[in-house]
């Protein structure tokens, strides 16, 4: 039974268009900002984007990703792009900003503009060409299985 009075989950939704400052900043709407919560992780996703985690979603991650044995986890390329990428204990300063590592800017090509998606329990933050170029690969990709259904050649 669901304690009735535990806050209900709510979802980190819908797309901003959003620019980055100078100093590499980009200002999160209220509304997210309130979802992430205090603290929350950005680490660069295998997609091209960077992910941002609030804490409890992380955790689960982490816990993915250290699953199996020693020898398994070295074998995941994804482990040592997502864990090397990284970075933790993130706030907002007082205007809802928050500075995105210039590491991070960098791997996923963000330049002054971007596209800040809520993805459920989580936000991916793209550059908007990168973004483009993801969705018609992923467009492609969708029409290809259409057009063979059976995953033969």
């Amino acid at each position: 039974m669901q304690d009735s009075n535990a806050p209900a989950f709510k979802p980190l939704i819908g797309t901003d268009e959003a620019n980055i400052d100078a100093k590499g900043r980009l200002l999160i709407r209220e509304k997210k900002r309130l979802r992430l919560g205090k603290t929350f992780v950005m680490a660069y996703a295998e997609t091209g984007c960077i992910a941002v985690y609030p804490e409890d979603t992380w955790q689960s991650v982490v816990a993915e990703l250290m699953s199996g044995s020693v020898r398994e986890r070295q074998a995941r390329p994804e482990n040592r792009l997502v864990f090397g990428s990284a970075e933790d204990d993130l706030t907002c300063d007082t205007e809802g900003r928050v500075m995105i590592p210039r590491r991070l800017r960098e791997q996923a090509k963000i330049g002054k503009s971007v596209i800040v998606l809520g993805c459920g329990d989580y936000l991916e933050i793209w550059d908007p060409v990168q973004y483009g170029v993801h969705e018609r690969l992923q467009e492609a990709k969708r029409l290809a299985a259409q057009m063979n259904p059976g995953g033969q050649a």
